[in-house]
């Protein structure tokens, strides 16, 4: 088999996305009722007695002309002003269309805040696709100036990615700030509720790619009910694993009962050892029990100097992008990923 030899210059500057911080209006609250007028609720039951006891004294006294029934009048035309301007004391309700027009502001405004959400929503997907690649596009990749550009040093060494799903936005530089919002009884329902489907829908990314960083634990479990589907899944993140980290930072190790399934590591630089052959030229780290591997590279199983595992600062199981700062690390050969 020929080799053709790679030399990966200085990374490419990765785009970032600068975070977002969107504060959210308020939902409007129900108008303040006002205080009964306890004085005008007494004095219109008095007045519309004297009214029409005025009227029943005129009519037995036998006047009936409309001069000498001026005084009801304008008794009646006052207990009506009196009806209809205050309302017996009840407090002033803000009308229907001005209620209306101030929830109209306020859905437009939920839309523009939207909108600026979604906006870094994109940006924030374009940045990390650009990190982390469609496995189906890899060989957009091969032989590029991209090819091998992590390196120990970097953030998202060892970083894969897993697929596709939901992320928090908080987790992706978007920062939603609460608004304060009427108590109980006070909001204002329409608007209380559109606050609600906002904040729950915007406070996440979806379509975004998911990564697992594997320097933040010393081993995971992928568990299914199709052994092709987790096959495809291991073949899609060692593929992706050995596109971005060059064969002297990372060698990738598989123990199995069917190495027929796993052929396919023979073409990859990161599957041969470095040192030792066997019929075909430098042996293919695929074992077929874990006996065999602990036989085959003891030594460097139990290499002096290594030490316990421990986490790099700033790692989880699930980065979305990468920490700003690298750790250090130790020359001590490449990283090995046993499958």
């Amino acid at each position: 088999m020929s080799k053709r030899g790679f030399v990966r210059g200085p990374r490419t500057p990765v785009p970032t996305a600068a975070p977002v911080r969107v504060a959210v209006a308020a939902p409007l609250a129900l108008p303040e009722r006002e205080p009964r007028n306890i004085l005008l609720m007494i004095a219109a039951p008095v007045l519309l007695v004297g009214i029409v006891g005025t009227l029943v004294v005129m009519y037995g006294s036998g006047v009936r002309s409309l001069q000498s029934g001026f005084f009801p009048l304008i008794g009646l035309v006052g207990f009506g002003a009196l009806m209809f301007s205050g309302r017996f004391g009840r407090g002033r309700r803000i009308s229907w269309g001005e209620q209306e027009k101030q929830r109209r502001s306020y859905l437009r405004q939920l839309d523009e805040d939207r909108e600026e959400v979604q906006r870094a929503a994109g940006e924030q997907r374009q940045s990390q696709a650009f990190v982390h690649a469609d496995p189906q596009r890899l060989d957009t990749v091969i032989g590029g100036p991209r090819m091998w550009e992590r390196r120990p040093g970097d953030p998202d060494f060892l970083d894969v990615r897993l697929g596709i799903g939901v992320a928090s936005a908080a987790d992706s530089g978007i920062s939603l700030q609460w608004p304060e919002v009427p108590v109980g009884e006070e909001l204002e329902p329409v608007t209380g509720r559109a606050l609600r489907d906002f904040m729950l829908e915007q406070s996440r990314i979806r379509d975004i790619g998911r990564v697992l960083s594997l320097r933040a634990s010393p081993g995971f479990s992928f568990v299914g009910a199709q052994m092709a589907e987790l096959h495809a899944l291991m073949r899609s993140l060692l593929c992706s694993l050995a596109v971005y980290h060059s064969p002297g930072d990372l060698k990738l190790m598989v123990v199995t009962r069917h190495p027929d399934r796993w052929s396919w590591l023979v073409w990859l630089p990161h599957n041969q050892h470095e040192e030792m052959f066997d019929a075909c030229g430098l042996r293919r780290l695929v074992f077929t029990s874990p006996e065999d591997l602990e036989q085959a590279l003891d030594a460097e199983l139990h290499r002096k100097g290594r030490g316990p595992w421990s986490p790099p600062s700033g790692a989880s199981p699930t980065t979305t992008l990468a920490p700003g700062v690298a750790d250090p690390v130790r020359a001590l050969g490449p990283h090995w990923v046993i499958v």
